[in-house]
């Protein structure tokens, strides 16, 4: 599969995924923080990325938009600590 992380998310998803053997990438890495959601919209669709993101709201709304599309991966999280949590236990996950 071919992974796209939100910036919402951690950077060590990408290892984390690539590690499992998949293709991944961050969006700050693609230069891409900041643009709007129907922007990423169209390179996830035209790159046939699975998104990786806890923003459900907004992008389950476009993703009933499209006809196709590889997926889309929402990581609920209560509050930042959570965040945090997730990704302490990525990396201890990684480094055992």
């Amino acid at each position: 599969m071919r992974f796209l992380i939100d910036e919402c998310l951690h950077t060590s998803l990408v290892a984390v995924a690539q590690e499992r053997g998949h293709e991944a990438n961050h969006v700050n890495w693609l230069g891409l923080s900041g643009e709007t959601d129907w922007d990423l919209m169209l390179l996830i669709v035209e790159e046939d990325f699975t998104f990786v993101t806890n923003n459900a709201k907004d992008f389950r709304k476009l993703y009933a938009k499209e006809h196709a599309h590889a997926g889309l991966i929402t990581v609920l999280m209560k509050n930042r600590e959570s965040s945090s949590m997730l990704s302490s236990k990525i990396l201890a996950q990684r480094n055992s």
